[in-house]
């Protein structure tokens, strides 16, 4: 995935070598919290692209979303799973409201074995 990642970013006429700490950020930030305990199960790849539409990608290269907790991960109730930014606080506003309303990841307990 990492050298498929570098191979479009090289096609898009970017540097395929930039470094996360490289990335410039907008200045308005939003941390998503987990509601409760449990493991990400699943995550709505098509929310995630709809929250990061709404916060200015692809039109502004400083929007974005950072993925804190993937799939698998065990999160407590409070700890942050998405990191949303924009380079519009008005914009930022419209990207929480819809995670509000349509919040990416599903939570759920640990299976510990399927019969």
């Amino acid at each position: 995935a990492y050298k498929a990642m570098k191979r479009i970013i090289k096609a898009q006429g970017g540097n395929p070598d930039i470094k996360p700490e490289d990335i410039e950020v907008g200045p308005y930030m939003a941390e998503m919290k987990s509601p409760e305990d449990g493991f990400i199960t699943d995550v709505k790849n098509e929310y995630i692209n709809r929250i990061a539409k709404i916060a200015g990608c692809p039109a502004t290269k400083k929007a974005g979303i950072y993925i804190i907790n993937k799939i698998g991960s065990k999160v407590k109730k409070g700890d942050v799973i998405f990191q949303i930014y924009s380079d519009s606080e008005k914009r930022l506003a419209e990207a929480v409201e819809y995670y509000n309303a349509h919040p990416p990841q599903q939570l759920g307990g640990m299976t510990i074995e399927k019969i």
